[in-house]
């Protein structure tokens, strides 16, 4: 069966409220003879008179007042489900799910803990994942929002650049001067504990400080693998190898003062950009919306501290 243009509907029950066509147009801001083509369509798809027209005014037909209650009744309760979908969209309760690599998210943890306090109802799943595994849920809508730290070619992602963090490689604290690697060779006398975002981190190390076009940190002497950040840190910190890591992570560490930076031969520190990134056809809604500004008001193109 046919539905009934909502547009003629409407034109339809203000011609009923208002006991005139010219009066319905006028409210409706249309012109009184489209006011009347609109009820002469809703009349011919019903293949049922609604009004009988006089000089004195219009009168419902039978058909006419039993479609009128229905019109009534479609128009409130359409009006109740657009509030609920709205009331929906705005409210800051729920769950906002997000994901970023386990060396980043720690640090954004921090941040976003802030904004639960001052909204209690909001509830954060943060998940620690790599880069591919970060779009791949986004992209299955699994996800609301995603921090990734290469920014996608595919045009059904949209990215922000956020924050920047410092890389380095650190160590257990050592007396004497602090080192400083100059060579590949330097770089391979040297043990690793290995974690998920090593990979693309210490590769983009060698290159910015060894002038290497094709990095080959997966040939370096590793002795632990581990997949938590925090175990990282403190096997790094106990002297069981060195870690490659942003400066956020260790920056408020209780470890930190156990801990050194190996330094680099670029003087220019290398600096890795964190991208908020959501899916092209995202809605945002209210809790996206607030953990935007408020990340923004405390990350936004900051260098860790």
């Amino acid at each position: 069966m046919k539905i009934p243009d909502l547009r003629h509907i409407r034109s339809f029950i203000a011609v009923v409220k208002s006991g005139s066509f010219s009066k319905a147009a006028e409210s409706l801001f249309m012109t009184q003879p489209g006011v009347t083509a609109h009820i002469g369509k809703l009349e011919k798809m019903l293949e049922v008179k609604l009004l009988e027209r006089y000089p004195r005014g219009n009168v419902l037909t039978d058909p006419g007042r039993r479609f009128y209650d229905y019109a009534l009744n479609l128009f409130d309760e359409m009006g109740d489900a657009l509030e609920a979908t709205r009331e929906e969209t705005e409210q800051t309760g729920g769950w906002l799910r997000v994901a970023a690599p386990g060396s980043f998210a720690g640090y954004l943890l921090q941040h976003m803990t802030g904004l639960q306090l001052r909204h209690p109802q909001l509830r954060l799943a943060v998940n620690y994942q790599p880069n591919e595994v970060i779009l791949r849920e986004l992209g299955a809508g699994r996800l609301d929002v995603g921090f990734v730290t290469q920014k996608p070619d595919d045009k059904n992602f949209r990215c922000e650049a956020i924050f920047r963090d410092q890389v380095v490689i650190v160590r257990a604290r050592k007396r004497g001067r602090t080192l400083k690697l100059r060579t590949e060779a330097e770089l391979r006398q040297l043990v690793f504990i290995d974690y998920p975002d090593r990979l693309h981190l210490l590769d983009t190390w060698m290159r910015h400080h060894l002038g290497r076009r094709q990095s080959h940190s997966n040939t370096l002497d590793y002795r632990y693998f581990v997949n938590n950040l925090e175990a990282v840190i403190q096997l790094a910190a106990k002297g069981h190898g060195c870690a490659i890591l942003p400066l956020s992570a260790i920056s408020k560490h209780p470890l930190k003062s156990k801990l050194e930076i190996v330094n680099g031969s670029n003087p220019v520190a290398l600096q890795q950009t964190i991208y908020w990134t959501l899916r092209s056809n995202t809605y945002l809604s209210k809790r996206i919306r607030l953990l935007h500004q408020s990340l923004t008001t405390t990350l936004a193109l900051k260098k860790a501290p």
